[in-house]
């Protein structure tokens, strides 16, 4: 009898001690802990930037020339929901610095005040753009774990842009543990501007 009871507390030691890790290793993740990721190449096979099919074909004025991207990241608890104890969210800062736009190199109709209704249109002085961003995260070794992506952001140009939001599909906790990388990515999708006139 002695020795089941001795058998059933080494088990239920090595439960607790197996839970009690999980728990602690999971809580590093969590500690509102920012993983830094500062100047995000721009050009070549590492860019973080890139343009949706619609910005490229359908928009009137010019793209947004962006001088710096920067980002950082952290896991966060889910608020709510199913299985929130496995999983949890990736939070996100992301500044994207756009130049000013050159208002020379735009059409006219842009370049003029336009009333319609009782609303007086002024010109066009800067651009509006929708973009979203996807995060991908890779293993030691650089194989692709998961994407995830966040909502829609607005940016503009002649600003530092500063988007904060979390992506919208939980990680398992056993991904985020062989994370070693993460990779920001910024598409712009449309000229918000462009509509409007």
């Amino acid at each position: 009898m002695k020795k089941l009871i001795i058998v059933f507390l080494c088990i239920l030691s090595a439960f607790i001690g197996g839970v009690v890790t999980y728990l602690f290793q999971k809580q590093q993740f969590i500690q509102d802990k920012w993983i830094e990721i500062s100047d995000l190449p721009l050009k070549g096979e590492e860019s973080g930037l890139g343009y949706s099919s619609e910005a490229f074909l359908k928009s009137e004025i010019q793209l947004p020339v962006v001088k710096n991207i920067n980002a950082k990241v952290k896991f966060m608890e889910p608020l709510a929901g199913k299985g929130k104890h496995s999983k949890l969210l990736l939070g996100y800062i992301v500044n994207i610095d756009i130049e000013n736009f050159d208002t020379t190199k735009i059409p006219q109709k842009y370049r003029e005040e336009r009333k319609e209704g009782n609303v007086i249109w002024e010109p066009l002085k800067q651009v509006f753009y929708s973009c979203h961003l996807e995060f991908t995260l890779f293993d030691k070794d650089g194989f692709k774990l998961i994407e995830v992506s966040g909502p829609t952001h607005s940016i503009e140009s002649g600003k530092l842009n500063t988007l904060q939001d979390k992506a919208k599909k939980p990680i398992p906790f056993s991904i985020i543990k062989r994370t070693t990388k993460i990779k920001p990515y910024v598409t712009v999708d449309k000229c918000v501007s462009c509509g409007l006139y």
